[in-house]
């Protein structure tokens, strides 16, 4: 699966930039996030608890931060254990731009999958949970920044290309969990769920 958008923040590229890039911040910024621990200087372990239809799901995931450009952009890899329910691979672009003093553009792009009973949840499902989670991400990182839910001009453009599941004889693709980083960012997640 594939998602993009865009949301423009009330803060600027610095501010945005110090939140992603905190485990702190992370943790209550990530719906269901319970933990963000970081593991190396640009890798982290988080743990989140999330909805998938009729599926309650505690992910533990890794991921580490590439492609760095401080202020600018950066990429986030990982991959998410859920146990019996399955997991999930996946990529986040994240670059930030600014629109004024006060307010930044953000735009990313998601690239996930998953395997196990996930992938049998159907991709619409999955698309619809993805995109909740990710306003959810973005109403947190903005409550973040400022103290402030609303989010000016939230005009996320969600396009949906559907990548097989994984299984033991697929090729692992380079891509984030937006489930476990849902627990990210992105921060799935800016980080939300895919």
């Amino acid at each position: 699966m594939e998602l993009t958008g865009g949301y423009d923040l009330q803060a600027s590229k610095e501010s945005i930039w110090d939140a992603l890039n905190s485990t702190d911040r992370l943790q209550r910024i990530i719906p269901g996030c319970t933990s963000v621990e970081r593991v190396g200087e640009n890798s982290f372990k988080a743990e989140v608890v999330t909805r998938v239809g009729p599926l309650k799901v505690k992910f533990a995931g890794k991921g580490s931060y590439t492609d760095l450009v401080p202020f600018d952009s950066f990429k986030i890899t990982g991959q998410g254990e859920g146990g019996p329910a399955g997991f999930a691979k996946g990529s986040v672009e994240i670059e930030l731009t600014a629109v004024s003093d006060e307010i930044t553009h953000l735009s990313y792009k998601v690239h996930s999958s998953v395997g196990g009973k996930l992938a049998a949840v159907g991709s619409r499902l999955l698309e619809a949970i993805s995109k909740r989670n990710i306003d959810l991400f973005f109403a947190g990182l903005q409550r973040e920044l400022n103290g402030k839910v609303e989010i000016i001009d939230s005009k996320p453009i969600h396009k949906h290309k559907r990548a097989p599941a994984l299984g033991s004889t697929s090729n692992m693709l380079q891509i984030i969990n937006t489930l476990s980083f849902v627990a990210m960012a992105v921060a799935l997640w800016v980080i939300a769920l895919s």
